[in-house]
């Protein structure tokens, strides 16, 4: 998931995803990925330079549920109000709409068990990243 030619084509959570939590999803052409924050934790930090975020990243798969076999949609279904059979569709559906399931699961599960190693970056490299600045 390097740096050629990726753009955003979607966006989850506030719309100041940095300061309050959110997501972006890229694709180059050929995948398809989110990223996420849970954005700004910390706001004693006197200089944000020093500040760093957490930033997750997954693979946006034609089906969730192919790759995240271990998800049990009831539960999650009644994590998030959403009838099971509408998770199930979304998980086929639209690009935004598997990267939303993916932010359902990450919020119920925990994010590391979407990535492990999450990217540590600065307030000011997630913008630049994100083409906010």
């Amino acid at each position: 998931m390097g740096s050629r030619d990726n753009r955003i084509i979607g966006h989850l959570g506030d719309v100041d995803s940095v300061e309050y939590g959110g997501g972006k999803v890229f694709t180059d052409g050929f995948h398809r990925w989110l990223e996420y924050t849970y954005g700004r934790e910390d706001e004693s930090f006197d200089d944000i330079s020093l500040e760093k975020l957490q930033v997750f990243q997954v693979d946006i798969d034609d089906d969730v549920f192919d790759t995240h076999d271990w998800v049990n949609v009831e539960g999650l279904a009644s994590y998030t109000g959403i009838a099971p059979e509408d998770i199930l569709l979304a998980a086929k559906g639209t690009v935004v709409e598997r990267a939303q399931v993916l932010e359902d699961i990450g919020s119920y599960y925990g994010w590391v068990e979407l990535d492990s190693y999450p990217m540590m970056l600065s307030v000011q490299e997630l913008e630049d990243r994100w083409k906010l600045s």
